[in-house]
């Protein structure tokens, strides 16, 4: 698991992008956090995530 910050985040178009200093920017579509509970973010929101 990574740890980052939400960059931006666009909840109409469901997409938006996470800076984590491991990683590196990273897209983010809403597809691939419904299945967690989760239907959007605010900039700057602290995450950890899995890349797939």
């Amino acid at each position: 698991m990574a740890e980052g910050r939400i960059k931006w985040y666009n909840p109409k178009k469901g997409y938006g992008f996470i800076t984590s200093e491991e990683t590196g920017e990273i897209f983010v579509h809403n597809s691939g956090i419904k299945e967690f509970g989760f239907f959007g973010f605010q900039e700057d929101d602290k995450v950890t995530f899995e890349v797939r």
